[in-house]
Order: structure tokens, then C-alpha cells, then sequence
């Protein structure tokens, strides 16, 4: 009898042990994806400017985009939904981001999820 819960109390500790490792590539991974979403922004901002440079100067005023961080639920939702597999997902929202300018990051990663749970039914 002791024997049993020896091995169970082991299986429970390796059970655990493996957890907390994919928690802890699951938060490099958050973590990943946070800087690429942050050089996104920052590139699509320097490439604002550049049109602006570029274009004549109008009468009407564009609005600029004004960003506020990504919401971590629906980071953390894209990348359950690939597995963990932050190069596909700066692959999907960087193709989003270029077909859809000037939309906010929290709009990009809602198409993005909105397009790969469509996809998978």
C-alpha cells in the first residue's frame, strides 16, 4: 500500500515538475511575443512617418493611431490557439497588419484568433 502511493506521490511530482517548465516557456513565450509586438509597433509607426514625409501636405488632418499595449488575454489566447508558437503568430499578425493598416494591436490579434477559430471549424 505504501508502495502505491510512493509511486503515485512520484508520478504527481514528475506531473508537476512538467508543468511548471511549460508554464515557464509558456511565460518566455508571452514574453517573446510582447517585444515582437512592441518592434511591430514601432515599425509600423516609423513607416507612418515615412508616408507622411512622403505625401503632400492636406488640408484635413489625419488622425494618427494612438496604441496602448495589447491586451494580455488575447495574446495569451493566440498563442494557446498555435500551441505556444510565437513565429506563426508575429507571422499572422504582421500579415494582418499589412493588408489592414492602421488598426490597433488588440484589433490584429481579434481578427487574427476570430480567422483561426473560423478556419478550424
Amino acid at each position: 500500500m505504501q508502495l502505491q502511493i510512493a509511486k503515485k506521490k512520484a508520478a504527481l511530482i514528475e506531473t508537476q515538475s512538467a508543468l511548471e517548465k511549460q508554464m515557464r516557456e509558456v511565460s518566455q513565450k508571452q514574453s517573446s511575443l510582447d517585444r515582437l509586438m512592441q518592434q511591430t509597433r514601432q515599425i509600423e509607426l516609423s513607416l507612418q512617418q515615412q508616408i507622411n514625409k512622403e505625401q503632400p501636405k492636406r488640408e484635413t488632418q489625419i488622425h494618427s493611431v494612438t496604441y496602448k499595449p495589447a491586451n494580455k488575454k488575447l495574446q495569451q489566447e493566440l498563442l494557446t490557439l498555435l500551441h505556444g508558437n510565437t513565429e506563426i503568430a508575429t507571422r499572422l499578425l504582421q500579415q494582418q497588419q499589412n493588408l489592414n493598416p492602421g488598426y490597433s494591436a488588440d484589433w490584429y490579434l481579434e481578427k487574427v484568433i476570430h480567422d483561426l477559430k473560423r478556419d478550424r471549424q
